[in-house]
């Protein structure tokens, strides 16, 4: 019997850490190339190894984090336009201090 898969805890880029497995981030695509896009969400910037080909420039990453030796990178299982996921949940919660944070 498989044990359920643990839920994506949202995190800010700062906040993470080598404990932590699947996370969901937000920020914007700053850079891409083959496969990979580097994300930033004001508290830090991290590489992300997906597909970035049609994404808009701020979106919502579901993934699992992977160490390498130079740092942390996240294998997106989805991404999705951040605008559009946070009309459909209005009251969803941020952790505080990170973008649009007074």
């Amino acid at each position: 019997l498989m044990e359920p898969r643990k839920p994506f805890v949202d995190k800010y880029i700062k906040d993470l850490s080598h404990d932590d497995t699947f996370v969901s981030l937000s920020g914007v695509v700053v850079s891409r190339s083959d496969g990979s896009f580097v994300l930033d969400d004001g508290t830090g910037e991290i590489p992300v190894i997906f597909d970035a080909g049609e994404l808009p420039s701020y979106v919502r990453v579901f993934g699992r984090l992977l160490p390498y030796e130079d740092g942390l990178r996240l294998q997106a299982d989805s991404a999705r336009h951040a605008a559009l996921l946070l009309r459909q949940h209005p009251f969803r919660e941020r952790p505080a201090g990170g973008v649009g944070s007074p």
